[in-house]
């Protein structure tokens, strides 16, 4: 399996599976929503000890 793989579906397929034309708008909603931009947020999950298991909901950092 190749790491793109195991990241899961792309920021592209979660933003046209709710309903986004494109990926900008939803990015904006996201970081509005959370403080950090989708690309942030599955690089930390990607990376760090607690990435959310499919299906649960994510566990987002903090804002700084």
């Amino acid at each position: 399996m190749s790491r793109r793989e195991a990241a899961g579906p792309t920021i592209a397929a979660v933003a046209h599976r709710w309903g986004f034309t494109s990926v900008s708008p939803s990015a904006g909603v996201f970081r509005a929503a959370y403080g950090v931009s989708p690309a942030q947020w599955r690089s930390s999950t990607v990376r760090g000890p607690h990435a959310s298991a499919p299906g649960s909901p994510p566990q987002l950092p903090h804002a700084r």
